[in-house]
């Protein structure tokens, strides 16, 4: 993100419907801001956390590479949609997740908001997430023996009290950030290697992204809950209450992280009930308005602007965004971001799925939909080599339905 605008727009026209120049100009200066604001606390954490935890614990990229090839990873938001989620996502942990890992088809990871209603859910996510710094995050960590099959990548900045929380195994993640990195080796004594930093994106989903296809190599990346946005609502407290699905806003007013106090709208999408047969492929989507906070918007635009860049210079996967709802995916028409075209974003003609735009890499499906395409697709990869077929059958199909019935 060293380049100037004007440049990254000439290299990758593209990314001009997923990162209007304001919204550049805005991401880099709020990394400016969080460094000013945040140096200090991570600076301790990481000196800490080097001195007592790092030597026991190591980083996840040792002994981890490739181990997500022939997988997909399925990253587990906490946003209001990951309601309608919930039973597949335990079908899926059930079914798959008691083979051997090299049988599995998917590696769940799971965003630390969401750990303690995953494992009360019977949902064994193989990796636990955190990326903040912040020391109100432990009692989210605070799982008990439920956490002793499920691995915490933390980010190196995490707060000591978060890591001594969890009770199961923990590695670390060095961000690709100069003033993380610097910390790491002034604490160290050596210098870490810079190919082995991951560009975290800012939030732990954004994080699973570049782990799991960066250092993990799996070739489908998935997501659920990642709404990146809370309902339209007047009152603040409503809002709040719809940010994330269990309802629970507690740690963010305790960090003073009041994202839901902002009202900037954007367009997010509901997939359609239908009684007609449709090709699956083919998407039936409503527009509806939410709210969103410039830092959700800016993990976002991250994600999205990530994909077209790493498709644009040869890299090959898939992204499905199963989130069901928000703001991922739907963007407005290029033309429309001129402050002067205000009245005319509120248009449903001047919005559109990032699945028009990406050749069928981008996909905007239900879970069980994209669990049956890469079943598909993995059949096909593997035609006429051994292979133990999906064990996720039509009784997921059931489950799934059912949930979102209860859900509209």
């Amino acid at each position: 993100m060293d380049k100037k605008y004007e440049q990254l727009l000439k290299d990758y026209p593209a990314i001009g419907a997923t990162m209007p120049k304001q919204v550049y100009d805005s991401l880099r200066r709020v990394d400016a801001n969080t460094i000013e604001h945040l140096g200090e606390l991570w600076d301790a954490n990481v000196r800490e956390n080097v001195k007592k935890y790092l030597p026991e614990c190591g980083w996840i990229n040792d002994g981890f590479l490739d181990i997500g090839k022939r997988k997909a990873i399925i990253a587990i938001g906490s946003g209001p949609s990951l309601k309608k989620n919930k039973d597949y996502l335990k079908t899926v942990s059930l079914a798959d997740g008691t083979r051997k890992f090299e049988e599995q088809d998917f590696i769940l990871m799971a965003s630390n908001h969401e750990l303690k209603s995953c494992f009360e859910s019977g949902i064994i996510p193989h990796f636990a997430m955190v990326s903040d710094g912040s020391p109100d995050l432990a009692k989210q960590m605070d799982v008990g023996k439920s956490s002793r099959h499920t691995i915490l990548i933390a980010n190196i900045i995490t707060s000591p009290d978060v890591i001594k929380s969890w009770k199961g195994p923990v590695k670390f993640a060095c961000p690709k950030s100069d003033v993380i990195v610097k910390a790491v080796n002034k604490y160290t004594g050596k210098e870490f290697p810079d190919e082995q930093c991951v560009t975290s994106g800012g939030n732990v989903l954004n994080l699973t992204f570049s782990l799991g296809l960066g250092l993990f190599r799996a070739s489908v990346w998935m997501c659920v809950g990642n709404d990146l946005s809370y309902p339209a609502k007047s009152d603040i407290k409503d809002r709040r209450k719809g940010y994330y699905a269990d309802g629970d806003y507690s740690t963010n007013l305790e960090s003073k992280r009041d994202e839901a106090r902002n009202e900037f709208a954007w367009g997010g999408f509901k997939l359609r009930d239908s009684t007609l047969w449709t090709p699956k492929t083919h998407i039936l989507w409503d527009l509806e308005w939410y709210y969103t906070a410039s830092q959700l918007f800016l993990y976002k635009s991250w994600l999205e602007t990530n994909c077209m860049f790493l498709w644009k210079v040869g890299n090959r996967f898939h992204v499905y965004n199963c989130t069901e709802g928000g703001i991922l995916g739907v963007m407005l028409k290029e033309e429309m971001t001129a402050p002067e075209k205000y009245d005319e974003k509120f248009d449903p003609e001047n919005w559109f799925l990032m699945d028009e735009i990406t050749g069928g890499r981008w996909r905007t499906r239900t879970l069980w939909h994209a669990c049956e395409e890469f079943h598909e697709a993995k059949q096909k990869l593997l035609e006429g080599k051994q292979w133990p077929g999906s064990s996720i059958g039509p009784v997921a199909r059931y489950v799934a339905d059912s949930a979102r019935n209860r859900m509209n």
